[in-house]
């Protein structure tokens, strides 16, 4: 599911797997906590190209470091890429999951219906906050 995850992310997806938070009949809900970790690096990328690009410009008035300004443009650019394909990807898992509830027979359990419910609001607000990055990370080019 996840490649190239640092070791931290990868102890901490573990640890989240391995804790009772993960209600093993809810296949979604694994993604979501897995998702949570990696929305964690998505955010540090997208608010550190941020980063570099306020220190170039409060630096601007200096000579031009066009080398830097290509660094910080390839890496925002495959943020923003990778983004992409993240959103689009959450977004599917997110239909997916709609639909497999509308196939699966959740009405002989309320507290079942509302487990898988409470999933399918938490993958929306993931697929929502990738896409205000997506958007934080379109802004960062632009400054460029």
């Amino acid at each position: 599911m996840c490649f190239d995850v640092p070791a931290v992310s990868q102890s901490t997806i573990y640890t989240t797997l391995c804790s009772q938070a993960v209600d093993p009949s809810l296949p979604y809900g694994s993604f979501a906590h897995i998702l949570d970790e990696l929305l964690r690096l998505y955010d540090n990328s997208v608010w550190s190209i941020r980063n570099h690009i306020s220190r170039w410009e409060v630096r601007r008035t200096q000579e031009i470091d066009y080398v830097l300004l290509h660094e910080i443009a390839r890496h925002g650019v495959h943020v923003n890429e990778t983004l992409k394909v993240a959103a689009r990807s959450l977004s599917s898992i997110r239909q997916h999951h709609e639909r497999s509830r509308v196939e699966i027979n959740l009405v002989g359990s309320k507290n079942k219906r509302r487990s898988w419910d409470t999933v399918g609001e938490h993958l929306e607000f993931q697929v929502r906050f990738l896409e205000g990055l997506a958007e934080r990370s379109q802004a960062n080019n632009a400054r460029i």
